[in-house]
């Protein structure tokens, strides 16, 4: 079963229906019924809270957080996580932070909403429609 990394503006899209909002909503749904398992890192969760706290308030946040935790699991950062991105740091050191963790839970690919932040990955990097458009072609 595939591996899928979702970096945060993707969670995010989904919260706030934003653009891309669908996209996003259908790939929740295809790891919310087991046909991919969906991943996403604590920075990740923390990130969202703040900024769900700021627009929706508190609880909704508090309930945006706990509707993830039903469909994603969370991955821990840790030093060597740091550590790594540190020797070699991309452009964006959140970003290599996400990248060093989906490739450390051994991901298949990360999906985001700005694959030019990534084009140092060695993950495969797609947009939520071009992963989409690549689960409706297997």
């Amino acid at each position: 079963m595939r591996k899928i990394y979702l970096d945060t503006n993707v969670l995010l899209d989904f919260l706030l229906g934003r653009e891309g909002s669908k996209e996003a909503a259908t790939i929740l749904q295809l790891g919310k019924s087991k046909a991919i398992h969906l991943y996403c890192s604590i920075v990740s969760i923390a990130d969202i809270f703040y900024v769900l706290r700021k627009h929706i308030g508190k609880a909704e946040a508090l309930e945006g957080v706990s509707m993830l935790m039903k469909c994603v699991n969370i991955l821990p950062m840790g030093d060597m996580t740091v550590y790594s991105v540190l020797q070699d740091c991309g452009p964006d050191f959140e970003d290599s932070l996400q990248m060093v963790c989906a490739q450390t839970a051994l991901c298949d690919y990360l999906i985001t909403r700005n694959p030019k932040d990534y084009t140092q990955s060695s993950l495969p990097i797609l947009s939520p429609a071009d992963f989409l458009n690549l689960c409706n072609h297997n």
